[in-house]
């Protein structure tokens, strides 16, 4: 006789860091030299089990663009100088449009009022980028209205208080172009570090834009 034991298993908890910033929102010129090439700082993945890479790249600038190009680098050990190329990613062509703020918004608020209904911003549907004088204080919405009354509405509210005379807003005049490109990239376990490139002279006559860079570790299953 054989006698069969099921076990069920215990389920795992999850320890994680979060929201590391390894580059707040930056502005980024269209530009030779530290201006246009900026580089994140290094975020050490040699004590965790695993590292997911957050990239957001934003257009703010009317100026037809052909790309931008992005480099992720990983590092072998932590103490030294030796970086290899794990991707590179590179954005579409589009030509950014940009929208006045016709009034203070709050922050939470979904329903923005904008300065100029013949503004071209009337494909809804889609991530629009706003850039405020303080790049910390720049995000991204989605938009679900168009531009016909005066303003536009957007998803869940907006997490920075935004205003006539600091912020913008940046989308594309067509149904599938966009300004903003957002990458999530997995980095292999067995990496040390890893870093990011924006280099926005890719394309030597095209538009300003915003880079920022996070990361979350998954350091424990408990």
């Amino acid at each position: 006789m054989v006698l069969l034991v099921f076990v069920s298993p215990t389920s795992a908890a999850a320890t994680k860091t979060q929201s590391i910033q390894a580059l707040e929102w930056t502005s980024i010129l269209n530009a030779e030299g530290a201006t246009g090439v900026v580089q994140s700082a290094e975020i050490d993945t040699s004590t965790v089990f695993d590292t997911t890479v957050f990239i957001d790249w934003c257009l703010a600038e009317a100026a037809a663009h052909d790309g931008t190009e992005i480099i992720v680098l990983i590092g072998s050990g932590a103490g030294d100088d030796e970086w290899t190329k794990y991707l590179t990613l590179k954005t579409n062509a589009v030509t950014p449009i940009g929208l006045a703020f016709a009034a203070t918004e709050a922050i939470g608020q979904t329903v923005l009022t904008t300065a100029d209904p013949a503004g071209g911003m009337d494909h809804p549907g889609k991530f629009i980028f706003i850039e405020h004088d303080t790049p910390a204080s720049c995000e991204i919405a989605y938009q679900v209205t168009d531009n016909a009354s005066n303003s536009i509405t957007v998803l869940d509210g907006i997490s920075h208080e935004q205003t006539v005379a600091t912020s913008d807003i940046w989308s594309v005049d067509t149904a599938r172009g966009t300004v903003v490109n957002q990458w999530a990239i997995a980095i292999p376990a067995s990496v040390s570090r890893v870093k990011v490139i924006f280099n926005n002279w890719f394309d030597t006559t095209g538009a300003n834009g915003y880079g920022r860079v996070r990361a979350t570790h998954l350091t424990a299953l408990n």
